[in-house]
């Protein structure tokens, strides 16, 4: 930051967002926010992707409204200039349709590249060979490695619920159904599409004691 990169002030910016430095003050957190626009500006990337961020969820300390299609936008030009860490949220939004079109095949293609650099490329690898997406082959065992390793996503907690419901890993449809309720309580699309129909498949038992297992799960 002190040689003049925008992206170093980003990066402090966003400690402050996170609250990293002490609890900010509102003319600290709409100051962060200015930094990162000002970064932004520049075509800086780091400052691209935390814009976008910002974007995604609103931040009205900066007067960001939240706005998904212009968060989708941000993150392809911080990709496009060389930031492929962007793509970690792209990979959700091509998916599902967050801010445009869904498209699937380029989800899929996304996340190949980021495969190793964290649990969103894997998970949602995870999913194409589940379900056969994009032309993937379908491949369970490959799949339900891939969903233990990214459970820090929830994609992948939601892969993993699915792998054990249909007794590909051990543990039981009870605990199955416990993680599928923690993907579906966290937001995830999937699980919660997914969900109301595991219930009526299981027991009352299996049920009730996937409600008893969920508030420990780790």
């Amino acid at each position: 930051m002190q040689r003049g990169y925008p992206g170093g002030r980003t990066l402090q910016a966003q400690q402050t967002l996170f609250g990293l430095r002490g609890r900010p003050s509102q003319e600290q957190l709409a100051a962060s926010a200015a930094a990162i626009q000002a970064g932004a500006a520049q075509g800086e990337p780091i400052s691209l992707s935390a814009l976008a961020r910002l974007y995604f969820a609103g931040f009205p300390a900066g007067n960001i409204p939240k706005n998904w299609a212009k968060a989708r936008t941000v993150w392809e030009e911080a990709i496009g200039k060389g930031y492929l860490l962007a793509g970690n949220f792209l990979i959700a939004m091509y998916y599902y349709g967050y801010g445009g079109p869904a498209d699937q095949a380029k989800a899929i293609a996304l996340a190949k590249r980021l495969a190793g650099l964290g649990p969103f490329g894997e998970a949602f690898l995870a999913t194409a060979y589940y379900f056969r997406v994009a032309g993937e082959p379908q491949d369970p065992k490959r799949a339900c490695q891939l969903a233990q390793k990214s459970r820090d996503h929830l994609q992948g907690v939601t892969i993993y619920a699915l792998c054990l419901l249909d007794g590909h890993l051990p543990g039981g449809r009870a605990q199955g159904y416990a993680w599928l309720l923690k993907a579906a309580a966290g937001g995830n699309d999937l699980a919660k599409s997914l969900a109301p129909e595991w219930e009526k498949r299981l027991t009352k038992e299996e049920v009730d004691e996937a409600k008893r297992l969920l508030p420990n799960l780790k």
